[in-house]
């Protein structure tokens, strides 16, 4: 059994696998990930175009030509969609966070007023109670926004960017993009790139 375990795992998996990959077109045939980017260019928000037109300068050259030729060297059919990974300092989950707690300040506030009107011997204290909870959650709210910073009012389109993904209209597209940077893995042989490939670098 432990044999027929392995077998199936490095054997015939790996194999169904790549039989199936060859046989069908999926996603992630037409989808490829940036990785080494620079964080900030000189314009920041227009980096995804600046990087489409980029990539179109390269397949360009390649001898590639857009299905539907057009002026403007940022739209053609070479790429269907390019999106950013940008780098948010957390400020995504702080909102969050900030969210909650508004929610439940808002929630003690009702019940604070509702506790004010009942004519119960314990409405003092319960007003006292809520109004505690209160004060608390404001002074989280005020934590949490002094640790949010400027941060927090940045823009996404000036925030720096992490890596990309882009989905091209065809495999041969992705293809001839892999092996121009066959080497750019290696930090090394990063280096050496010719300079046409190179991003802001």
């Amino acid at each position: 059994f432990v044999l027929f375990g392995m077998w199936f795992r490095w054997y015939w998996h790996p194999r169904a696998k790549k039989k199936h990959d060859k046989a069908n077109a999926t996603p992630s045939d037409f989808c490829l990930k940036i990785k080494h980017l620079p964080k900030r260019i000189d314009e920041q928000s227009k980096y995804a175009d600046e990087l489409k037109a980029h990539f179109n300068r390269i397949l360009t050259e390649c001898g590639e030509q857009p299905e539907q030729e057009t002026d403007d060297p940022l739209h053609d059919s070479f790429i269907a969609e390019l999106t950013l990974v940008r780098d948010y300092k957390k400020a995504i989950s702080k909102r969050m966070e900030m969210g909650n707690l508004l929610v439940d300040r808002r929630n003690v506030m009702v019940r604070r007023k509702q506790e004010r009107l009942s004519q119960d011997e314990k409405s003092e204290k319960k007003v006292a109670k809520s109004q505690g909870e209160l004060e608390k959650i404001n002074r989280k709210i005020s934590r949490l926004h002094d640790s949010m910073g400027e941060s927090g009012q940045i823009q996404d389109e000036e925030r720096d960017v992490c890596s990309a993904f882009i989905l091209f209209n065809k495999v041969h597209y992705k293809a001839l993009l892999l092996d121009k940077y066959r080497f750019a893995e290696s930090s090394l042989f990063r280096c050496c790139l010719d300079k046409k490939l190179k991003f802001y670098n």
